[in-house]
C-alpha cells in the first residue's frame, strides 16, 4: 500500500511536466502552470530542469521562465532544446546561434540590417551582434551598416510630396472657383459625348451606351466593319494558341513527359 501511494504521488506531481510536454495551446499551458505551483519546491526545480535539458522535436509551447529561449539542438533536425540567455550555442546546441532574442524567445544567427558579412558572440559570452562587411549602398560604422546618400532619399521624398501638396492645392483652388461659361462647359460636354460609342440614333439626340460586359464585338457593329474583323482576328488567334497548347500536352501525356 505505501508503495502503492508513493508511486501515485509521484504520478501527481509528475502530471504537470507531461501537461506541459504535451501543451499546444495557451490554455493548457497556463493550465500546466498552475498545477506546477501546486507541487514542492524539489520535485518544481526538477520538473524545471527536466524541461531546460529535454531536446523536442518541433517544440510547440514556450519555454518556461527559468529557461526561456529556444535553442536548436546541433546535428538533430527541428529539435530544440530550452535554455537561458547565456547558453545559446552550448549545451548541445548550434554553436552559431548564439544571439538571444527577447522577441521570438529563441537563439539565432547573427542579423544586422543591410549587412554581408556578419560576426556574432562565441558561445557563453554576451550575445552581441555587429557586421563586418556592408552590402553595396551601405557604410559601416561601429558595427552596424548605415545607408549611403541617405540625404538624397530624403530630399525626393521632400520634393514628391511638395508637389503633391501643390497639386492638391491646385485642384482645391480650381475646384472651389465659381462657374463663368456654363455655355462652354455645355458644348464641350456635348462633344465629349458625340465622341463616345453609343447606340445608333440621330445625332443630335443622346443615346444609351453600349453594355460593357454583355456586348460581343464579334457580332455587334460598334464602330463599322474594322472593329469586328479586328476582334475576330484577335479570337482565332487565342483559339489557335489553345489548340496548340492542347496538342503540346497531348504529346507530353502520351508520347514523352520530356517533351
Amino acid at each position: 500500500a505505501m508503495i502503492e501511494g508513493s508511486s501515485s504521488a509521484l504520478s501527481r506531481e509528475r502530471q504537470p511536466l507531461a501537461m506541459i510536454e504535451g501543451s499546444s495551446s495557451a490554455l493548457s499551458m497556463q493550465m500546466a502552470r498552475e498545477q506546477l505551483e501546486e507541487v514542492p519546491s524539489a520535485t518544481k526545480k526538477s520538473i524545471i530542469e527536466g524541461l531546460c535539458l529535454k531536446a523536442v522535436f518541433a517544440r510547440a509551447m514556450l519555454c518556461p521562465d527559468e529557461c526561456p529561449f529556444a535553442a536548436e539542438v546541433q546535428g538533430r533536425f527541428c529539435h530544440f532544446r530550452c535554455v537561458q540567455r547565456h547558453e545559446c550555442g552550448l549545451v548541445g546546441t548550434d554553436p552559431n546561434k548564439t544571439i538571444p532574442d527577447e522577441r521570438d524567445w529563441t537563439c539565432r544567427t547573427c542579423q544586422v540590417p543591410g549587412c554581408d558579412e556578419c560576426v556574432h558572440s562565441r558561445p557563453g559570452e554576451d550575445g552581441t551582434e555587429r557586421c563586418k562587411v556592408c552590402m553595396t549602398g551601405y557604410q559601416l560604422k561601429n558595427g552596424t551598416c548605415k545607408m549611403r546618400l541617405q540625404w538624397i532619399r530624403q530630399s525626393a521624398i521632400a520634393i514628391i510630396l511638395g508637389v503633391c501638396f501643390f497639386a492638391l492645392g491646385w485642384y482645391i483652388s480650381i475646384w472651389g472657383k465659381p462657374v463663368v461659361n456654363q455655355a462652354g462647359v455645355n458644348y464641350g460636354d456635348y462633344c465629349r459625348t458625340q465622341a463616345m460609342v453609343q447606340h445608333h440614333g440621330p445625332p443630335d439626340v443622346r443615346q444609351d451606351l453600349y453594355p460593357l460586359f454583355s456586348t460581343n464585338l464579334l457580332k455587334t457593329n460598334v464602330a463599322g466593319p474594322g472593329t469586328m474583323c479586328l476582334f475576330r482576328f484577335q479570337f482565332a488567334i487565342i483559339c489557335w494558341a489553345a489548340v496548340l497548347l492542347v496538342v503540346w500536352l497531348g504529346f507530353a501525356v502520351f508520347v514523352s513527359p520530356d517533351l
